[in-house]
Protein backbone atom coordinates (compact mmCIF):
# COMPACT_ATOMS: atom_id res chain seq x y z
CA UNK A 1 0.00 0.00 0.00
CA UNK A 2 1.71 3.30 -0.89
CA UNK A 3 1.51 6.37 1.65
CA UNK A 4 -1.15 8.34 3.25
CA UNK A 5 -1.10 12.07 2.96
CA UNK A 6 -1.94 14.04 5.89
CA UNK A 7 -5.30 12.40 7.11
CA UNK A 8 -7.64 13.71 9.02
CA UNK A 9 -10.33 11.42 11.23
CA UNK A 10 -13.62 12.35 11.40
CA UNK A 11 -14.88 14.50 14.57
CA UNK A 12 -15.95 12.54 17.58
CA UNK A 13 -14.35 9.32 16.20
CA UNK A 14 -11.80 8.64 18.83
CA UNK A 15 -11.68 10.80 22.09
CA UNK A 16 -8.56 11.85 23.09
CA UNK A 17 -7.42 14.80 26.03
CA UNK A 18 -4.58 15.83 24.34
CA UNK A 19 -4.67 18.51 21.27
CA UNK A 20 -1.86 17.79 18.82
CA UNK A 21 -3.07 20.98 16.67
CA UNK A 22 -1.38 20.64 13.15
CA UNK A 23 1.64 18.28 14.05
CA UNK A 24 2.82 16.50 11.08
CA UNK A 25 3.20 13.25 12.66
CA UNK A 26 4.56 9.91 9.95
CA UNK A 27 3.37 6.58 10.94
CA UNK A 28 5.26 3.85 9.95
CA UNK A 29 3.84 0.46 10.04
CA UNK A 30 3.47 -2.07 7.76
CA UNK A 31 -0.39 -3.02 9.14
CA UNK A 32 -3.09 -0.88 7.39
CA UNK A 33 -5.30 -1.17 9.92
CA UNK A 34 -3.37 -0.42 12.66
CA UNK A 35 -2.11 2.95 9.83
CA UNK A 36 -5.61 3.37 9.39
CA UNK A 37 -6.33 3.96 13.27
CA UNK A 38 -3.48 5.95 14.30
CA UNK A 39 -4.59 8.31 11.04
CA UNK A 40 -7.49 8.31 12.71
CA UNK A 41 -6.51 9.07 16.78
CA UNK A 42 -3.55 11.54 15.74
CA UNK A 43 -5.95 13.28 13.06
CA UNK A 44 -9.03 13.37 15.78
CA UNK A 45 -6.59 15.34 18.39
CA UNK A 46 -5.94 17.85 15.40
CA UNK A 47 -2.08 16.15 13.89
CA UNK A 48 -1.73 15.97 10.09
CA UNK A 49 -0.62 12.81 9.47
CA UNK A 50 1.33 10.61 6.92
CA UNK A 51 1.25 6.79 6.89
CA UNK A 52 3.99 4.66 4.93
CA UNK A 53 4.29 0.67 5.38
CA UNK A 54 7.91 0.60 5.01
CA UNK A 55 11.15 1.91 5.57
CA UNK A 56 12.20 2.63 1.88
CA UNK A 57 8.49 4.23 1.79
CA UNK A 58 9.01 6.41 5.13
CA UNK A 59 12.56 7.87 4.36
CA UNK A 60 11.09 9.35 0.78
CA UNK A 61 8.45 10.85 2.60
CA UNK A 62 10.71 11.98 5.17
CA UNK A 63 12.70 13.79 2.70
CA UNK A 64 9.95 15.36 1.35
CA UNK A 65 7.56 16.54 4.19
CA UNK A 66 9.97 16.92 7.04
CA UNK A 67 7.37 15.64 10.42
CA UNK A 68 7.62 16.60 13.51
CA UNK A 69 7.35 13.30 15.30
CA UNK A 70 8.02 10.29 13.81
CA UNK A 71 6.11 7.07 14.71
CA UNK A 72 7.38 3.71 13.72
CA UNK A 73 6.85 -0.19 14.25
CA UNK A 74 10.01 -1.75 15.11
CA UNK A 75 8.44 -5.17 12.95
CA UNK A 76 8.63 -3.51 9.56
CA UNK A 77 9.36 -5.63 6.30
CA UNK A 78 12.86 -5.40 4.69
CA UNK A 79 14.16 -2.94 6.77
CA UNK A 80 13.26 -3.09 9.91
CA UNK A 81 11.86 0.16 12.53
CA UNK A 82 15.98 0.20 14.08
CA UNK A 83 17.49 0.52 10.55
CA UNK A 84 14.45 3.29 9.92
CA UNK A 85 15.81 5.36 13.27
CA UNK A 86 19.63 4.52 12.25
CA UNK A 87 19.38 6.29 9.13
CA UNK A 88 17.25 9.60 10.14
CA UNK A 89 19.91 9.71 12.88
CA UNK A 90 22.47 9.94 10.17
CA UNK A 91 20.84 13.00 9.28
CA UNK A 92 22.30 16.23 9.80
CA UNK A 93 20.60 18.15 12.05
CA UNK A 94 18.96 20.47 9.16
CA UNK A 95 17.52 17.79 7.23
CA UNK A 96 15.65 16.34 10.05
CA UNK A 97 18.45 13.79 11.74
CA UNK A 98 16.85 15.05 15.21
CA UNK A 99 13.72 15.05 15.07
CA UNK A 100 11.71 13.00 18.08
CA UNK A 101 10.75 9.72 17.50
CA UNK A 102 8.44 6.77 19.43
CA UNK A 103 8.88 3.24 18.35
CA UNK A 104 6.21 0.79 18.61
CA UNK A 105 6.76 -2.82 19.53
CA UNK A 106 4.58 -6.21 20.14
CA UNK A 107 7.23 -6.62 22.87
CA UNK A 108 7.32 -4.96 26.06
CA UNK A 109 10.30 -6.25 27.72
CA UNK A 110 12.56 -3.65 29.85
CA UNK A 111 15.41 -4.84 27.15
CA UNK A 112 13.27 -4.18 24.32
CA UNK A 113 12.52 -0.88 25.05
CA UNK A 114 15.74 -0.45 26.24
CA UNK A 115 17.32 -1.67 22.69
CA UNK A 116 14.43 0.79 20.80
CA UNK A 117 15.84 4.14 22.77
CA UNK A 118 19.94 3.16 22.40
CA UNK A 119 19.07 2.74 18.63
CA UNK A 120 17.95 6.37 18.85
CA UNK A 121 14.55 6.50 19.91
CA UNK A 122 12.91 9.04 22.35
CA UNK A 123 10.24 6.04 23.48
CA UNK A 124 9.24 3.06 23.00
CA UNK A 125 5.64 2.20 23.78
CA UNK A 126 3.90 -1.55 23.76
CA UNK A 127 1.53 -2.28 21.35
CA UNK A 128 -1.70 -2.56 21.82
CA UNK A 129 -0.90 1.42 22.66
CA UNK A 130 -3.86 3.10 24.28
CA UNK A 131 -4.96 6.73 22.13
CA UNK A 132 -4.07 9.17 24.86
CA UNK A 133 -1.00 7.32 25.80
CA UNK A 134 0.39 7.61 21.86
CA UNK A 135 -1.15 11.37 21.97
CA UNK A 136 0.20 12.32 25.03
CA UNK A 137 3.79 11.11 24.10
CA UNK A 138 3.44 12.43 20.80
CA UNK A 139 2.29 16.08 22.50
CA UNK A 140 4.93 15.72 24.71
CA UNK A 141 8.06 15.16 22.33
CA UNK A 142 6.23 17.53 19.67
CA UNK A 143 6.39 20.39 22.10
CA UNK A 144 10.23 19.73 23.25
CA UNK A 145 12.14 18.27 21.01
CA UNK A 146 14.46 15.31 21.54
CA UNK A 147 16.19 15.28 24.93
Amino acid sequence: MGERVFVRAREGAVSTSVALPDLRVLVVDDDADMRELMAMILGTSGARTQCTGSCAEALAVFARERPDVVVADIGLPDEDGYALIRKIRALPIADGGRVPAVALTGFGAAEDKERAVSAGYQRCLTKPVEPDVIVATIAELGRRGVD
